[in-house]
């Protein structure tokens, strides 16, 4: 998978975006071939629990529900996941990956593992699976997630229970689009002990139930959110005033914003624009990101 990185000299900005994770689902019973596919499905879980493909595979079958899963890792370390079992009248299966994390070698055995699952390889997962989910997020270097503050004005529901951890979320939890902003590299030093630059995660999860094929036609999941500048709160005046007050005393962005009169938005809004960072243009980042990040494994 590539990554998309712009450079900003002047204040050593560098964004890079990627697909997390990524969960696609097929169902069998949409397909002339479903029922060889299913088989070579059978077939396949047999040749990991037997270790044909190396060790570190897995199978396991949930203990009250119909599916079973499949692990089997990918030589860099990675690896991907397989459910499948009867659900909504068909045979369906869901293929859970994360593509920023794969090495061209990596590709190369999924690529080999998908010829073994369906007939046409990865032909038959572009043509026929949907997107279930996507993690999409774009990664700036060089910025602080407490320098900043979050609103996006189509998400209406947000959580700052973890807003003093380093993390805001924007959205509902089990909506089909969620906003998750946060330090990542405070999650990189509590995972791995190491200290890296400062880097904020903008990190869209989407459910687009989009073809995989038509993954283009997505809507641009960054195009409502608002990346604040806390410095230039100090700045707002007018009708933004009492707005920054509320956001520089803690409130998150998002509740100080919907706190507001709604005759008053519309020109809180703009003066909200005028507030974020030179670095966040959503429309041309996301119109880079979905030419450089094409799913181009399949």
């Amino acid at each position: 998978m590539k990554d998309t990185v712009k450079n900003f000299p002047a204040t050593e900005v560098k964004l890079r975006t990627l697909v997390d994770k990524l969960t696609l689902s097929y169902a069998y019973g949409e397909v002339p071939t479903a029922q060889e596919d299913y088989s070579r499905l059978q077939l396949f879980k047999y040749s990991v629990l037997e270790g044909e493909f190396g060790p570190g595979g897995k199978v396991w079958k949930a203990k009250n529900g119909p599916f079973t899963t499949i692990s089997q890792p990918l030589p860099s370390g990675s690896g991907f996941v397989i459910r499948y079992g009867y659900s909504v009248h068909q045979h369906r299966a869901w293929i859970t990956l994360n593509p920023s994390k794969l090495t061209a070698e990596d590709i190369d055995a999924f690529q080999m593992y998908l010829l073994l699952l369906f007939t046409d390889g990865s032909s038959s997962i572009w043509e026929h699976s949907k997107v279930q989910r996507i993690d999409f997020a774009v990664d700036v270097e060089g910025a602080c997630f407490d320098d900043h503050a979050f609103i996006d004005r189509r998400l209406r529901r947000g959580s700052a229970v973890y807003q003093s951890q380093g993390t805001s979320y924007l959205g509902a939890r089990y909506g089909a689009r969620v906003l998750a902003c946060y330090d990542k590299s405070r999650e990189v030093l509590a995972k791995t002990g190491q200290h890296i630059e400062p880097m904020l995660r903008l990190e869209a999860r989407l459910e687009p139930n989009l073809r995989l094929k038509e993954f283009e036609q997505c809507a641009n999941p960054f195009c409502s959110l608002a990346v604040i500048d806390r410095s230039q709160l100090l700045n707002a005046h007018a009708s933004g005033s009492a707005f920054a007050k509320l956001v520089l005393a803690g409130m998150p962005a998002d509740s100080a914003y919907w706190s507001c009169h709604p005759k008053a938005r519309p020109q809180l809004w703009q003066q909200i624009l005028q507030m974020q960072p030179h670095w966040w243009k959503p429309d041309e980042i996301w119109e880079q990101a979905v030419l450089d990040n094409s799913i181009s494994i399949f």
